[in-house]
């Protein structure tokens, strides 16, 4: 759960049915604080079968605009957040994008997984009690095997996989 919307896999390439994947949707920058539950977890969860992971995002600075880039091995991101309008109302906002299979594919491989992702939080302060959340969480995963000519693969010669998710809710809190 992330800002009381419910996320069924935060990660690419992840099995549906299954709460895993070797790369996260979520952006590190926005997470405030972490609460998770391995049992006995409140009523509000009770649907739940195993365990329950509750994320709380922070809000955007409401005073200034800042904008962080990330390059790594594994791709390219940048955060944005600030003011927007006004001095009541924040966003955030990222995107991030694997560039892995250019590195991967001068060397002569392919099975190359590719993904990209993007997140946005605005929060409008209504007054100094009520707040009204909107949040976006979102990713693709794609990976392609295109005329693998390896024999130990025999049966994988074409492989195509892709896999689209979206997240978004509206939340009013009122402190």
């Amino acid at each position: 759960i992330v800002d009381n919307i419910e996320i069924p896999n935060p990660n690419h390439f992840g099995e549906v049915g299954t709460g895993g994947g070797p790369v996260n949707i979520l952006n590190t920058e926005f997470v405030e604080r972490v609460d998770f539950y391995a049992g006995g977890f409140p009523a509000r969860y009770g649907d739940k079968q195993s365990s329950v992971m509750n994320i709380h995002l922070r809000d955007g600075n409401y005073d200034n605009k800042q904008i962080d880039l990330e390059m790594s091995m594994a791709g390219l991101g940048i955060l944005a957040e600030g003011p927007l309008f006004s001095s009541k109302t924040s966003f955030m906002s990222s995107y991030r994008k694997s560039f892995v299979k250019y590195l991967i594919k001068s060397a002569g491989l392919t099975s190359v997984p590719e993904y990209s992702n993007m997140q946005h939080k605005i929060t409008h302060k209504i007054n100094s009690r009520n707040k009204l959340i909107f949040n976006f969480v979102g990713g693709i995963d794609s990976i392609e095997i295109i005329d693998e000519s390896r024999p130990d693969l025999k049966g994988a010669e074409n492989v195509s996989y892709s896999r689209y998710q979206f997240s978004t809710g509206i939340t009013f809190k009122s402190l």
